[in-house]
Parts: C-alpha cells; structure tokens; sequence
C-alpha cells in the first residue's frame, strides 16, 4: 500500500469503519499525511489568517477517520482487545 492508496482508503472506504482491521503502513501513511497538512496549515494561518476556518473544517471532517483507523490499527496488536489492554496499561494515577 502506498502513500495516496492508503490517504484514499482511510478517508473513503474506511471513513467511519471502527470494526475491521488496519494495515501497519495505512496507520502511518495517514500519520504522515495529516502530518503534512497540519503543517502546511499552519504557515498558511500565520500568512492568511482567514485560512484559520478551512483549517477547522479540515480538522472536523477528518477527526471520525484520524480515530476510526487508530482503533483498527490497536485491533491489530497481539491481544485480541488492544483498546482495553492499552486504556489499562495506565494505573490510576497517570503513570505507567
């Protein structure tokens, strides 16, 4: 899977898929797109600062998919529940 294969399945396909699984390489291939983006907003806003509303429609319309392919990329890990075995690697008070 490359870079504009895996932007296009986890913002298509896979918009708001929480149940199947995903592959190492579309978790960190949308990391790094979302990476880029964010930056390139980020000098764009410090240009145009009108820019600052496109940015948080691209933030809203991309949060359910940023979350959706992070919990099918836990679902991959070697325990069957990775959600849970994540949320209780922290004890009560934050450390770990």
């Amino acid at each position: 899977m490359n870079f504009v294969e895996a932007v296009q399945t986890v913002l298509t396909t896979n918009y708001a898929n929480f149940n199947s699984r995903s592959a190492r390489p579309e978790f960190w291939w949308y990391v790094l797109f979302s990476i880029i983006v964010s930056a390139v907003f980020y000098f764009l806003v410090k240009a145009v600062p009108a820019i600052n509303y496109v940015q948080m429609i691209y933030g809203l319309a991309t949060l359910i998919p940023g979350i959706a392919v992070a919990v099918r990329r836990l679902m991959t890990s070697t325990n069957p529940d990775g959600l849970s075995s994540s949320a209780s690697s922290l004890s009560s008070d934050g450390s770990y």
